[in-house]
């Protein structure tokens, strides 16, 4: 009498070593590639975020006080420059807004867009325009005049604001 063989199980076969060594470098090389490349998109946003702060700034006003706490303040739009001599003049074309932009600080300024808004009596804004500044950079001290008309203003314009345009 034959004794059947007892079935064994099948071997498992195993991946080389130098096969799981290779998967494993390779996992972590791509882990790093993607830290490296993490790490450079942050630098880059930081730096931009530096490099265009006045803009930043001026879109949004609290980030302000984190660039300044960071040791690097910004500054609004027309930093060192005031308005001055703002005169509206009414005409048979419409209205005349004229003023005055100086610089009063001991370095030169850049002047920003203007935006010139007419109010009501209640003080809100019933028309505005951005216009071109008479020249786009002031020595120390020195005074430049603007004039701008409105051809159709609204009727309720009592009064007008200067300032000066986001960028």
């Amino acid at each position: 009498m034959t004794v059947p063989a007892i079935a064994r199980p099948p071997i498992p076969v195993h991946a080389p070593m130098t096969a799981i060594r290779q998967n494993r470098r390779r996992r972590l090389a791509m882990g790093w590639v993607v830290l490296i490349a993490l790490s450079l998109l942050l630098v880059l946003a930081v730096l931009v975020g530096f490099a265009v702060r006045g803009r930043v700034v001026a879109w949004w006003p609290p980030s302000a006080r984190l660039y300044a706490l960071a040791g690097f303040p910004a500054e609004r739009p027309g930093a060192g420059l005031e308005f001055g001599k703002i005169t509206p003049a009414r005409s048979a074309e419409g209205l005349i807004i004229e003023g005055d932009i100086a610089n009063n600080t001991g370095t030169p300024r850049d002047v920003p867009r203007l935006r010139v808004a007419l109010r009501d009596n209640a003080e809100k804004e019933v028309q505005f325009k951005i216009i071109d500044p008479p020249k786009t950079r002031l020595a120390p001290g020195e005074v430049v005049h603007f004039k701008t008309p409105f051809e159709h203003p609204e009727e309720s314009a009592t009064g007008v604001v200067v300032t000066f345009a986001p960028p």
